[in-house]
């Protein structure tokens, strides 16, 4: 929702909101979002109005402002180019913050469609084992099929979170956790990524193949 398309009201309350935020005064922001002229302004764009608000106090890392604004009705998903959950993984990975867009939710999965990049995605390459299990226990999907230009330009084969994590080396402990989340382990991106490299991630998934055979 740009700033053009948006009322003068909208746009006063989002400033309001901004700077109650910015200043990390989660009281101040509270009473701001809970008048009447808010409420009806919040609950007519869907909490569209406090997006932005949402994302920007996610880069400060602003955990009670956030709170604060999902309580008052804000969107937790989909904004603009950045949804909260990605913009939560790609600055920092704070757990309580991911945790909170998801109680209130965020979907753990895009909101962008076939074309964009997926969270788990972004926490395996981060690193961020943490959020990566938090979004598989709020639903994520472990068999996603990520189709984002740039990232098929960079690995042609690969287009499955278990199949980057193979191909890239990633920690064993991403494979295992797929695993369990029920990821299937033959779809043909990872089978033909699991000949071609010698790594423990490979191993591990040629152990639980191997169960598969005989249980």
């Amino acid at each position: 929702m740009s700033g053009i398309l948006r009322s003068t009201n909208e746009n006063e309350l989002d400033g309001k909101a901004r700077d109650a935020m910015r200043a990390d005064k989660p009281a101040e922001l509270r009473r701001l979002l809970s008048e009447n002229e808010a409420q009806k302004l919040i609950r007519k764009t869907g909490g569209n109005v406090l997006s932005y608000c949402l994302v920007d106090a996610i880069g400060y890392r602003y955990c009670e402002c956030i709170q604060e604004l999902l309580k008052a009705g804000a969107n937790p998903c989909n904004v603009g180019e950045c949804t909260p959950v990605m913009r939560t993984i790609t600055h920092g990975g704070d757990l309580r913050i991911l945790k909170l867009l998801l109680e209130y939710g965020a979907n753990p999965d895009s909101d962008q469609g076939p074309s964009s990049y997926e969270p788990l995605y972004f926490a395996a390459r981060f690193a961020d084992l943490t959020c990566f299990r938090m979004l598989l226990l709020f639903g994520a999907d472990p068999d996603y099929n990520c189709s984002h230009r740039d990232f098929l330009s960079s690995a042609p084969d690969v287009s499955s979170v278990l199949g980057t994590c193979l191909a890239n080396n990633y920690e064993v402990q991403f494979v295992k956790l797929l695993i369990q989340f029920g990821a299937n382990m033959y779809l043909p991106d990872i089978q033909r990524t699991r000949i071609q490299v010698d790594n423990d991630a490979a191993k591990l998934l040629d152990r639980e193949m191997g169960k598969d055979i005989f249980f």
